[in-house]
């Protein structure tokens, strides 16, 4: 079974495909270096729920279609 912050990476990742968003989009709206944010996605750095809470808004969806 998944690792809980393995399952919220691929819904991010999953919306984030079909709305046309990229790794560099989120890094800007986060204010943060696209390596941060590929760390992020990619599982080596958990997600803390500021920062889930801010990709939600950013990728217009709620929180919970991302958990």
């Amino acid at each position: 079974m998944a690792e809980y912050n393995d399952i919220v990476c691929e819904n991010i990742l999953r919306v984030m495909s079909e709305k046309g968003y990229r790794r560099q989009d989120i890094a800007n709206a986060l204010g943060v270096t696209y390596d941060q944010v590929c760390n992020l996605l990619n599982g080596r750095c958990k997600l803390d729920l500021d920062k889930l809470s801010i990709i939600s808004g950013i990728l217009g969806v709620p929180i919970q279609s991302l958990l």
